[in-house]
């Protein structure tokens, strides 16, 4: 059973952080985004009631000024204008730690990964999941990512990154942009034209070419039926079939 979900209920006061930033305004909601926090190795949501935030690109460095606080076990920055998030410069996105799936637990929640696993669909559902059935986490793809879900067939082993989180139906994982889905072992497929077209090809074989391998028992001698009447052709037909 998930545990309770942290709420927002944990304001300390006005903080001042820099990160870069790791998803764009508008790609999981309109109202916050996702940056590295610099002080930790876990990740900050910097969130806007209105969603006006200023232009930002994955991999900006950037400042944060805002109320800090915690919202379903992640650091949160409400802001409360625009101007509350200054771009510094360029810079190249953090590396996601690299995790099994079998060690996730809620320490990860907050957390930038990548993970891999085998895809597994189910009442509509993704998931990843070790091959040999040890842990497995939920996928969920936003819309606005761009990523075609059904590009991710079931039964192939896919390596996804993305930033976890958890939610009152337990852990998942929200991949950010189609980059982030990389399928490593397409699903194993059978190929139904060359099977059905060899099943066709051993019927040809069978019913063209007799076994060899059988075994034939010769047939005695022939008797050799005298005439008979007409009225009388059914019941030696019927004999005549009786005993062979």
């Amino acid at each position: 059973k998930p545990s309770p979900v942290a709420q927002d209920n944990s304001l300390t006061g006005q903080t001042t952080i820099e990160g870069v930033v790791l998803v764009e305004p508008g790609i999981f909601a309109k109202t916050y985004f996702y940056a590295s926090d610099g002080l930790t190795s876990k990740i900050v949501q910097v969130y806007f009631s209105s969603g006006d935030f200023p232009v930002l690109h994955i991999g900006e460095l950037i400042r944060v000024h805002g109320l800090t606080g915690l919202y379903q076990g992640i650091r949160r920055v409400r802001i409360s204008a625009q101007s509350d998030v200054e771009v510094l410069q360029g810079e190249d996105p953090p590396d996601p730690e690299a995790i099994l799936l079998a060690d996730i637990t809620d320490e990860y929640v907050g957390r930038f990964v990548r993970v891999e696993g085998e895809v597994l669909k189910e009442d509509g559902k993704i998931f990843l999941k070790n091959s040999n059935g040890n842990g497995s986490l939920r996928i969920e793809v936003k819309a606005e990512t761009g990523i075609k879900t059904a590009e991710l067939k079931e039964g192939s082993m896919a390596n996804i990154t993305g930033i976890i989180d958890k939610t009152r139906t337990g852990l998942r994982l929200l991949p950010r942009y189609p980059g982030d889905i990389a399928v490593v072992a397409p699903a194993p497929e059978r190929n139904a034209a060359a099977l059905e077209s060899a099943v066709k090809g051993e019927k040809t074989k069978s019913a063209s070419e007799p076994d060899t391998q059988l075994d034939f028992t010769p047939v005695g001698d022939v008797v050799a039926m005298p005439p008979v009447d007409n009225d009388k052709r059914t019941a030696y037909k019927y004999l005549i079939a009786t005993a062979s």
